[in-house]
């Protein structure tokens, strides 16, 4: 299971296709989600909704990945893969949303590092709560700085990741974005995750709790 939580984590840092966002209502073809999607001045990077990736390579569940960028390099994306034949006890355990969430941005920052010479991070909040439809989620922040061999300069990113679970599917959403851009583009990413819902029920109206 925590196997395809990283596939579903880290392919979008993998793959891209051009394209213009919409802004609307989107229904996932075969999943229980429907979301909005961010304005059109954020591009699509690369969505899909079925097993098979653009690369070929096909995935033993089904899954879908959407991402789009601003022009200042913020990225949003969401990701989900069914988890309908895993719900037995040992299977259930070995899911642990906060633990595959750190893992994943572990993997981020690692491609980080690799593409600027040096990335560490911070995690500043860990927050857990229900939905109003009594789903729960699992969200942590970080801070990331990134620096470039031989050099003194510095990226500072800040990132913030969610879990969610329905019923039948398990979701992963990041947004991305360098740190003086966080907080104006953080709106986009909150209006998108405000308005996800399940099996045709209004939004989900994320209520926190420690």
């Amino acid at each position: 299971m925590k196997q395809l939580i990283l596939i579903i984590l880290v392919i979008p840092l993998l793959a891209s296709c051009a394209g213009t966002g919409q802004y609307g209502i989107v229904n996932v073809p075969e999943q229980d989600v429907s979301f909005m999607s961010p304005p059109s001045n954020w591009e699509r990077l690369f969505f899909t909704s079925t097993s098979e990736m653009p690369t070929g390579e096909v995935l033993p569940v089904k899954i879908f990945i959407a991402s789009w960028k601003n022009n200042n390099s913020s990225t949003i994306q969401i990701m989900g893969g069914d988890i309908s034949e895993t719900k037995g006890r040992e299977a259930r355990e070995a899911l642990i949303p906060g633990e595959s969430l750190k893992y994943g941005l572990h993997m981020h920052v690692a491609d980080l590092g690799k593409l600027y010479g040096t990335a560490d991070y911070t995690i500043t909040s860990e927050t857990s709560g229900t939905m109003q439809e009594g789903n729960t989620f699992t969200a942590i922040e970080a801070d990331i700085v990134c620096t470039s061999s031989g050099s003194e300069d510095m990226v500072k990113l800040k990132t913030v990741l969610y879990s969610l679970e329905s019923s039948i599917y398990f979701y992963t959403l990041q947004f991305l974005a360098i740190d003086q851009f966080f907080d104006k583009d953080k709106i986009v990413f909150q209006q998108l995750l405000d308005s996800i819902s399940f099996d045709g029920h209004n939004s989900t109206n994320l209520k926190t709790g420690n």
